[in-house]
């Protein structure tokens, strides 16, 4: 889920890294361990997106949410629901 929440921390925030660019694995381990960079989302990130990310980007990894406590979240399981339910996903997916 970690990687996830990284890419979808990047979308929302225009391809914006949460720890910068890092030389080593010693820096990003720092980095992870310190900043507090679910404070960088934008202010227009909803409570409930917010939330979301904060439990896919928790640093205490028996706290950081798995696919089946995200796909509980009313308004993720709903779209999940809507594309499995798409035309387009049924084309790419199962024809």
């Amino acid at each position: 889920m970690w990687g996830i929440g990284v890419i979808m921390f990047q979308m929302v925030n225009a391809g914006v890294r949460p720890f910068g660019l890092f030389p080593t694995q010693l820096k990003l381990a720092k980095l992870m361990a310190n900043d507090n960079f679910i404070d960088k989302l934008p202010e227009k990130i909803s409570a409930k997106f917010r939330a979301v990310l904060m439990g896919m980007l928790n640093k205490n990894v028996s706290l950081r949410w798995t696919i089946d406590e995200i796909l509980q979240v009313p308004i993720v399981n709903h779209h999940v629901s809507l594309w499995l339910n798409s035309k387009e996903f049924q084309i790419e997916f199962l024809l």
